[in-house]
Order: structure tokens, then sequence, then C-alpha cells
């Protein structure tokens, strides 16, 4: 289980500051008396929902953060729960790209597990994303509840406000009807959509990802339609409904020839979703390794630093990286016309003009456009790189900057020599 063996033992040391956006606005990595290390939420009054987290800290699930102390504030409420080490689903995508349908039904069993003692509990979520769910020693848990509210007593009450995460967050939540654990349940397929494409369903390639039947099988992508269908009585009754049909259509999909083994380099360290802290871990920590047999949840986590190497590019990513290296060559070739042209400005020499044009043509449009395909490919190092979209835009900006520097110092030179 995630949650730790003992509660934690006054006084709490702060060690850092994970989110700060005021005083009462915060969320902090502290330890306590033994060095075992915990997370402490503050959450000012207009946003907090004492009800809620007060009902998750008699919950248990292995999904779901375990919450120990939860005090009322003058100014909101502070809150006390374990230290979930890991990647989040965001980070985890970011890093090895679409998951395995195995994989996905695996993480999508686990957080509905989680959803399903909210739900117990009277909780909708109602932000279940991404950037909400680890992936610790123990799977996939829900770390953080904080749009999350207990389910109006009248359904046709909507209180409900714009909330939540855009691309996750169901039709209702936009306030055109009452919140239900089926508004949880349109969240469940969108995080199916994300991890079997490697695309959030906010970007505007995402249906096109989910439709190509070379990324996602024909009956895996009806499944999750169903669950983001717009009303909510068209959607599975419930989040472990949907987390067992979808494994029912992975164990029903034709096993995959085994791949020829191939060297691989040694594996890239993960990044966590909680940065690392420096005290001592005692042998009661949340963080200590239990040994003994594999258990299902330890395979999920071998199996998601695995994946990657089993991932074929999908077709949409394929045709990217084309249009990108054709509209990178074409640009060059357009610009190289300048070597047979003569220089708009006369005052410029027909050599420093040549030049100019070529370093622009090559650091402007040929090198974007094949570094663009070897990122949308994953070939070269943004296939073992820790962070390939920052890897991207940094290399991008970096041409611009040469292509600039180059024509300064051609023009700074011909300005000198006359």
């Amino acid at each position: 289980m995630n949650a730790s063996l003992v509660s934690p033992t006054p006084p709490l040391t702060p060690l850092k500051e994970l989110v700060r956006r005021s005083e009462h606005d915060a969320t902090l990595l502290v330890s306590d008396s033994t060095n075992r290390i915990f997370v402490q939420k503050l959450i000012p009054a207009p946003v907090a929902n004492l009800e809620v987290w007060q009902a998750l800290s008699h919950t248990s699930s292995p999904a779901l953060v375990k919450v120990w102390q939860v005090t009322s504030e003058p100014w909101g409420i502070s809150i006390l729960m374990d230290y979930i080490s890991g990647p989040t689903l965001e980070q985890l995508v970011e890093s090895q790209g679409a998951l395995t349908p195995q994989l996905t039904a695996t993480l999508i069993s686990q957080i509905a597990q989680g959803a399903a003692a909210l739900h117990e509990q009277g909780i909708v979520h109602r932000d279940l994303s991404c950037a909400n769910i680890v992936v610790g020693p123990a799977g996939a848990c829900i770390i953080d509840a904080g749009i999350a509210r207990l389910q109006a007593p009248d359904p046709k009450r909507h209180d409900t406000v714009l909330l939540g995460t855009q691309g996750f967050a169901a039709p209702e939540q936009y306030g055109f009807a009452e919140t239900s654990p089926r508004t949880d349940v349109y969240a469940l397929g969108k995080l199916a959509g994300y991890l079997l494409t490697g695309v959030s369903p906010a970007s505007p390639v995402y249906e096109e990802a989910l439709d190509d039947p070379a990324v996602v099988p024909a009956s895996l992508r009806m499944l999750i339609e169903q669950a983001c269908s717009l009303s909510p009585t068209d959607r599975p009754a419930s989040a472990l409904s949907f987390a067992q049909e979808l494994q029912r259509a992975v164990n029903s999909l034709p096993a995959e020839k085994p791949a020829p083994p191939q060297p691989t380099a040694a594996p890239q360290s993960t990044a966590t979703s909680q940065p690392a802290a420096s005290p001592q871990v005692d042998s009661a920590s949340p963080a200590a390794p239990q040994v003994g047999s594999a258990s299902p949840a330890a395979s999920t986590s071998a199996a998601v630093h695995s994946s990657h190497s089993l991932q074929a590019v999908p077709v949409w990513r394929e045709r990217l990286a084309t249009i990108a290296t054709v509209a990178g060559a074409a640009f060059c070739a357009l610009m190289s016309t300048a070597i047979f042209l003569a220089p708009t400005d006369a005052t410029v020499p027909a050599a420093i003009w040549k030049l100019q044009a070529i370093c622009v043509g090559l650091f402007i449009g040929l090198a974007p456009g094949l570094i663009t395909r070897w990122y949308l490919l994953r070939q070269r190092q943004f296939a073992t790189v820790k962070h390939p979209l920052l890897t991207w835009i940094s290399l991008l900006i970096a041409l611009f900057f040469i292509a600039v520097a180059l024509v300064g110092i051609t023009q700074a030179m011909f300005e000198i020599r006359r």
C-alpha cells in the first residue's frame, strides 16, 4: 500500500516548497521527528472543502494518497498526507511516449479503484487528470483532491462551476448539469486515450490520433468514446465497470509478435512528481521497499520503465515529420536561390549576400526541419533524452540565434572593411 505504517510523529520540519501561491495556499514537503517524509497542503478558506478532506482521511485504498491529518484554521485548512515517490502520468508520457494497451488498462484499473473508493464516500473527484496521478511503488495513486466535492443530495440542483483540467473535464463541469461519479468516468476515458496516444485530449490532433487504428485499436477506441459521451447516462455506470470492460477488450486483442532483441542504453532515471528530499528515511517510511514476490503493482512500476521500447510511432507523427522535413528543405531551397540573384541592397557585396542567404536557409529552414523530424519520430538523442519536448524547443531557439549571429557578424565585417 501507499500508506505509511504509522502516523507522523511531531514536530514537523519543512524541507521544501513544492508550490507556493500565497501565505495560506501552498504545498510543502515536510519530515517528522523520525525523518519520514510527508506532504502538507495549505488551502485557503474560499476554496477549502473540509468535508471532502475529512472523508478522505477515512479511506484506505492503495490508489488514494493516505491523509493523516486535517486541521481547520481561521484562514482555511491544513492537510498532512503521505509522500508518493514516482512520476505523474504527465511526466511518464512526456518521457516515454504512448503506453501499451496492457499497461494502460492496468493503470486505468488502479485509478478506477481509487475513484470507486471516493464514490463510496459520496465524493466526486472532478479532476482526474494526468498531473494528479502518480505511478508510485504500489502502482497508480491519486495524489490530490483539490476540487473534489460531496455529491449534491438534490440531483436537480446545478451547483457545478467551471473547474477541472482542460481536455479531461466532462461537459457537465461547464455548468450544464450536476456532476456525479460518471463525471469521473468521463475523465478516465480521456486518461485512457491520453495514455494510448501520448497526446493530450486538449490538443487539436488528439482526435486524429485516437481515430488511427495503428495507434488505438478500434475496440478500445469504441470504449473510450462511450466513456466520453456527452450525456452522462450514455457512459458506463461506474469507474470499475469501465476499467473492467477496457481490460477485457485489451485481453481480446491479438497477441503481438515479440520484437527481436536489440541493444539498449542504460536506463534513464525517471523524474518524480515531488522532489526528493535529503533526510535519511526510516525503515518504517512509506518509501521503504518491500522484499518478496513481485506484485501486480510492482509489475506495473517495472513496466512503466520499459514500455517505450515497444511502441511504434503513430501515423500522425510520421505525417507531421514529413511535413516538417519538406517545409524545411523547401525554405532552404528558396533561400539558396539568392545565389543566382542580385542583392536587393546595392551596397552589400554579392558574396556577403549569398553567405547570409545560405546561413538563413540552413539554420532556419533545413536544420529545424530535420530536428523536428527526429523529435517526432523519436530518433537520434530524442529517444533517450529526459525531456524531449524541452530539448526540441531549445535546439530550435539555438538555431535561430545562430542564424541571427552569423548574419550580424558578416554584416559587421562588411561595415568594418568599408
